[in-house]
C-alpha cells in the first residue's frame, strides 16, 4: 500500500487554516499561529512531492 504523505500535509494546511479562523475570537493570536503551521505543512507537503518526483526522475 502506498502512501501519500503530500495530501496528508494538504490536509493538515486545511485544518490549521480553518482552526485559525474558528479559534479566532477564543485566543488572542489564533490566526497567526494557524496560518504560521498551516505555511509549514504546505512546504513540507511541497517538500515531500519533490522529492518523490525527483526518485521517480532517477529511476
Amino acid at each position: 500500500m502506498r502512501r501519500s504523505y503530500t495530501v496528508f500535509f494538504l490536509c493538515l494546511f486545511i485544518a490549521c487554516i480553518t482552526a485559525g479562523l474558528g479559534f479566532e475570537h477564543h485566543f488572542d493570536y489564533a490566526m497567526l499561529i494557524g496560518t504560521a503551521l498551516g505555511i509549514f505543512f504546505l512546504i513540507c507537503a511541497a517538500f515531500v512531492m519533490g522529492k518523490k518526483r525527483r526518485k521517480s526522475k532517477l529511476e
